[in-house]
Protein backbone atom coordinates (compact mmCIF):
# COMPACT_ATOMS: atom_id res chain seq x y z
CA UNK A 1 0.00 0.00 0.00
CA UNK A 2 1.65 3.35 -0.99
CA UNK A 3 0.81 6.55 1.09
CA UNK A 4 -0.46 9.82 -0.11
CA UNK A 5 2.29 12.05 -0.86
CA UNK A 6 1.59 15.52 0.53
CA UNK A 7 0.66 17.98 -2.43
CA UNK A 8 3.83 20.95 -2.98
CA UNK A 9 2.64 24.41 -0.88
CA UNK A 10 1.38 27.07 -3.40
CA UNK A 11 4.33 29.08 -4.39
CA UNK A 12 3.50 33.10 -4.44
CA UNK A 13 5.26 36.04 -5.89
CA UNK A 14 4.62 38.80 -3.73
CA UNK A 15 6.52 41.83 -5.69
CA UNK A 16 6.15 45.35 -3.69
CA UNK A 17 8.40 48.10 -3.42
CA UNK A 18 7.75 48.70 0.29
CA UNK A 19 10.15 45.80 2.33
CA UNK A 20 8.23 46.49 5.61
CA UNK A 21 4.77 45.67 3.69
CA UNK A 22 6.80 43.01 0.98
CA UNK A 23 8.02 41.36 4.57
CA UNK A 24 5.03 41.30 6.53
CA UNK A 25 3.24 39.52 4.15
CA UNK A 26 5.48 37.19 3.26
CA UNK A 27 5.83 35.78 6.66
CA UNK A 28 2.10 35.52 6.71
CA UNK A 29 1.86 33.74 3.90
CA UNK A 30 4.44 31.31 5.18
CA UNK A 31 3.01 30.86 8.37
CA UNK A 32 -0.65 29.48 6.84
CA UNK A 33 1.68 26.83 4.47
CA UNK A 34 2.72 29.37 1.40
CA UNK A 35 6.13 28.68 -0.31
CA UNK A 36 7.05 32.21 -1.03
CA UNK A 37 9.32 34.46 -3.22
CA UNK A 38 9.55 38.22 -2.72
CA UNK A 39 10.82 40.51 -5.33
CA UNK A 40 11.15 44.25 -4.63
CA UNK A 41 10.32 46.15 -8.18
CA UNK A 42 8.87 44.71 -11.53
CA UNK A 43 12.50 43.92 -13.07
CA UNK A 44 13.30 41.65 -10.03
CA UNK A 45 9.61 40.06 -10.12
CA UNK A 46 9.71 39.40 -14.38
CA UNK A 47 12.61 37.66 -13.82
CA UNK A 48 11.63 35.41 -11.39
CA UNK A 49 7.91 34.98 -13.01
CA UNK A 50 10.34 33.47 -16.11
CA UNK A 51 12.73 31.56 -14.21
CA UNK A 52 10.49 29.72 -11.84
CA UNK A 53 6.76 28.41 -11.75
CA UNK A 54 4.21 30.11 -9.34
CA UNK A 55 0.62 29.63 -8.53
CA UNK A 56 -0.35 33.18 -7.39
CA UNK A 57 1.33 36.43 -8.11
CA UNK A 58 0.75 39.33 -5.58
CA UNK A 59 1.72 42.40 -6.75
CA UNK A 60 1.85 46.78 -6.05
CA UNK A 61 0.49 47.81 -9.20
CA UNK A 62 2.22 51.56 -8.30
CA UNK A 63 5.66 49.98 -8.33
CA UNK A 64 8.99 51.14 -9.66
CA UNK A 65 9.00 49.47 -13.34
CA UNK A 66 5.44 48.25 -13.57
CA UNK A 67 4.02 52.00 -14.52
CA UNK A 68 2.51 50.44 -17.36
CA UNK A 69 1.50 46.99 -15.76
CA UNK A 70 3.87 44.96 -17.09
CA UNK A 71 3.30 42.32 -14.40
CA UNK A 72 0.05 41.62 -15.51
CA UNK A 73 -0.05 41.94 -19.00
CA UNK A 74 3.20 39.86 -19.18
CA UNK A 75 2.73 36.75 -21.62
CA UNK A 76 3.98 33.82 -19.07
CA UNK A 77 0.72 32.78 -17.68
CA UNK A 78 0.82 31.58 -13.71
CA UNK A 79 -0.33 28.16 -13.14
CA UNK A 80 -3.64 27.73 -11.30
CA UNK A 81 -4.22 26.45 -8.42
CA UNK A 82 -5.47 22.99 -8.27
CA UNK A 83 -9.14 23.30 -6.98
CA UNK A 84 -9.77 20.89 -3.56
CA UNK A 85 -12.35 18.39 -3.17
Amino acid sequence: MTSPQTPPNPRVLVADDDPAFRQALVTWLDRHGFSCVSAPDAATALAELHANTFDALLADIHMPGNHDLELVQDDKPIEPLAPSA
